[in-house]
């Protein structure tokens, strides 16, 4: 079986307090997840955020801001 999602290291900013830098790891599907694979997913304390297949993460207009994506894991 192959792994749902690849885990990358970011640097991001909160959109309330963009002078701040954080750092940590998010995971983008590589194809669409089953609700298992998500929550296991959700449930990693290494991973702050699940993109879903398809989403581009330095593209993400949520609450954070993707600054720079540094690798995969």
């Amino acid at each position: 079986m192959t792994k749902p999602a690849s885990i990358i290291d970011v640097t991001y900013v909160w959109r309330d307090l963009p002078s701040v830098l954080y750092h940590g790891r998010i995971a983008v599907a590589d194809r669409r997840l089953t609700v298992e694979e998500f929550d296991q997913l959700m449930d990693d304390d290494r991973v702050f955020y699940v993109f879903e297949c398809g989403e581009r993460p330095l593209a993400h207009n949520g609450d954070f801001k993707i600054i720079s994506m540094e690798g995969v894991v």
